[in-house]
């Protein structure tokens, strides 16, 4: 199902990444384990070409998150969702719709390899370290008397 939903983003030009289980999988090169779901990552400009296609291959539009955020599809007993990009005036990417509409996913996320297992090969998004809390002098001193030992009674 996902080298058949790669075929189709392919023929109309769209760009697809894997996220979730099977990212980590075609990252590894085999799978791990069961698979309940496919999770992508797709721009909010290329949904609508992917939502008149994806019927035309039996998958079924599923009901689910705010459509502007993520659309869900449905076909032999498995799910794909694709939760939707934007970018924001600098070019990243960002939260589509719903909710969080706006944020800003990390940067780099979607300069990941080019992930495969056997002959199917798809981009899956970038592994990332999340940046180190940064802390006031305020919290420092609180967290640093926290860890101060307490004298036992007894």
């Amino acid at each position: 199902m996902i080298a058949e939903t790669i075929r189709i983003a392919d023929a109309l030009g769209v760009d697809l990444w894997l996220r979730g289980g099977w990212a980590m999988d075609f990252f590894l090169g085999s799978p791990t384990r069961d698979h309940t779901d496919i999770d992508w990552f797709a721009r909010k400009r290329d949904i609508q070409p992917l939502a008149r296609e994806l019927p035309r291959s039996g998958w079924m539009s599923l009901s689910g998150p705010p459509a502007d955020q993520q659309r869900d599809f449905g076909k032999h007993g498995e799910e794909s969702s694709f939760a939707l990009l934007d970018e924001d005036g600098s070019g990243h990417a960002v939260v589509a719709g719903g909710p969080w509409a706006g944020e800003r996913w990390p940067d780099g996320m979607l300069d990941g390899p080019l992930g495969r297992i056997g002959s199917t090969a798809c981009p899956v998004i970038g592994p990332f370290r999340p940046r180190p809390p940064t802390t006031s002098r305020a919290t420092e001193h609180t967290l640093a008397a926290s860890c101060v030992p307490t004298p036992s009674r007894g």
